[in-house]
């Protein structure tokens, strides 16, 4: 001490000393006052790895006191760690769903009793196996991240069951600190709880007499600042305490959300949630307001919540107003989702003027204003009608083609030509003669039948001609191409021909039209042409196949 030193020569009388440890204001009543000739002070069993900081002033035989010295700081030597790591989960909420990330304290100074190298942090998952982090306070990594005294691991708690964490310094390790991670959201009777803010401090208390049991070990008590500010802190409470306070600086028109659990030793449960602030002012306006649904008498309005940043106070009831003096207070229960209130016992085919303010403690909020109109009598009859006849147009369609595609069933309705039992006729003679009894048979299209059905083949036969060909034979002997190759061909030999070519395809006809009335045959005949004669395959055709 450089002014004690000074002081020797003058021989000092005696030395005041006082200390204090680091961060403590003020110094004690109590001075040691120095009677012995060497000049030395010793702290009793001082704190390990401890700072104090000492003051020293002397007095001579011929002088008056001195003044207080300068501050001195010695550190007091290192130990192994003492007591457990206060540790919880820090939950951030999401529209999709919940996550939860590991956070811890730094020891006090008294637990740490050295300088802590890191943190050694195990995962117990639900499936039995376990995960091992090591934490260094000398190396920054993207597994955690530090701020001030809090430490917090970047890595969600999903699927984790419970968390043991434990710190270390050169000389040893705490005893590892434990806990089991309570279900986000579900709460065990929720009871009430106060919340008091001021700009100093943030106030916590309840009475839960009626939860006190055996098993139970403490009480958590955690507030954090509404999203998007920054801030979150807990606090763990004694059993046989009923308050917790936080000490610091808290922001006027800004909500903190409380929340207190309660821990034993196999679970951690939710109690109750609250919400403080330090100084109340009026909400801001709801982002959305609209109406979703009109009919003659009613109209359901909906709207989004004010945020919790903008709220400036706890939200009591939201207000609205109609131009027809009607006022409704709807509650803020529950506090998610949209709203919405449904307008009873409107006028039909009015306008409306809708207007909406959230109100708290301060008074009600800027207003929204929306308008509607609501249906008329005739207009919703006409809609009924039209929606009425469709789904009787769609009813009969359905019964129309069910009846008309069943196999072997016949349909009056529409002509023959959608059956599947219908030859194709689309190209001869019968076609046309159904277009003339059916006005509707334009409509139809060919379909093609890949197995088509001849019910009879009359062919008569000729021995081979040089040529190899076998060819059908005409009433008179002679053949079709006997007739196209002879040379003396006259107009009545056309006629002839080309009525006895016809008289050739008449002799194939379908199974179901033989059933049918013969008395049509000369009819037909009218309608016959050259299609018949040019289209249909030759005897030697049809054999090879």
């Amino acid at each position: 001490m450089d002014h004690i030193d000074h002081l020797e020569g003058q021989n000092p009388e005696h030395c005041d000393v006082r200390y204090r440890t680091e961060g403590e204001r003020g110094w004690p009543a109590s001075l040691y006052e120095n009677q012995t000739s060497d000049f030395r002070y010793a702290v009793i069993d001082p704190h390990f790895f401890t700072v104090y900081q000492f003051q020293v002033r002397c007095m001579c035989s011929q002088c008056l006191m001195s003044d207080w010295s300068e501050i001195y700081n010695v550190t007091s030597i290192e130990s192994t760690p003492i007591g457990e790591v206060d540790m919880w989960r820090d939950c951030v909420k999401s529209h999709a769903s919940t996550e939860c990330f590991l956070t811890w304290k730094n020891l006090s100074n008294s637990q740490a009793r050295g300088f802590i190298l890191g943190y050694v942090v195990t995962h117990v998952y639900a499936d039995g196996t376990e995960k091992q982090i090591n934490v260094s306070t000398e190396a920054s990594s993207p597994l955690w991240a530090h701020y001030g005294r809090i430490w917090r691991l970047t890595s969600s708690l999903k699927d984790v069951s419970s968390v043991s964490i434990s710190a270390y310094n050169s000389l040893g390790a705490t005893n590892a600190s434990r806990l089991v991670l309570p279900a986000p959201g579900v709460k065990e009777n929720p009871q009430k709880i106060q919340v008091e803010v001021t700009q100093e401090n943030l106030t916590v208390s309840w009475d839960l007499s009626s939860h006190f049991s055996d098993d139970l070990m403490q009480y958590v008590v955690e507030y954090r600042v509404c999203p998007p500010g920054r801030g979150f802190d807990w606090m763990k409470v004694n059993k046989s305490l009923k308050s917790a306070v936080f000490k610091g600086e808290f922001k006027k028109y800004t909500a903190y959300h409380v929340s207190l659990f309660s821990v034993r030793n196999d679970k951690t449960l939710l109690l109750s949630t609250a919400i403080g602030y330090s100084v109340y002012g009026a909400p801001s306006k709801v982002p959305s307001f609209k109406v979703s649904s009109i009919t003659r008498t009613e109209a359901t309005l909906i709207w989004e919540p004010v945020p919790c940043s903008k709220q400036n106070g706890v939200i009591l009831y939201y207000q609205i107003k109609t131009d027809s003096q009607a006022v409704y207070n709807v509650s803020v229960t529950p506090d998610h989702g949209n709203k919405t209130l449904t307008l009873l016992d409107l006028n039909p085919d009015q306008e409306y003027t809708v207007w909406i303010a959230a109100v708290t403690a301060a008074g009600p909020g800027e207003s929204v204003t929306t308008r509607f109109k609501t249906i008329n009598n005739d207009l919703s009859a006409f809609w009924v009608l039209i929606g009425v006849g469709i789904v009787v147009f769609l009813m009969l369609t359905c019964v129309t083609l069910f009846c008309c595609f069943k196999r072997d069933k016949v349909c009056p309705f529409l002509p023959r030509c959608l059956f599947e039992k219908e030859p194709d006729p689309s190209n001869s003679k019968i076609f046309k003669q159904i277009q003339i009894n059916e006005p509707l048979a334009w409509i139809c299209k060919t379909i093609y039948d890949p197995n088509p059905k001849l019910s009879k083949l009359e062919i008569v036969e000729k021995p081979l001609d040089p040529d190899g060909l076998t060819r059908p034979m005409m009433e008179n002997g002679s053949s079709l191409l006997d007739l196209t190759q002879s040379d003396d061909v006259t107009p009545e030999d056309c006629c002839r021909r080309d009525y006895r070519a016809r008289e050739a395809y008449s002799k194939m006809v379908d199974s179901d039209e033989d059933n049918g009335d013969s008395s049509s045959s000369n009819e037909e005949e009218k309608f016959s042409s050259g299609y018949e004669t040019h289209f249909m395959p030759t005897a030697s055709e049809i054999l090879g196949d």
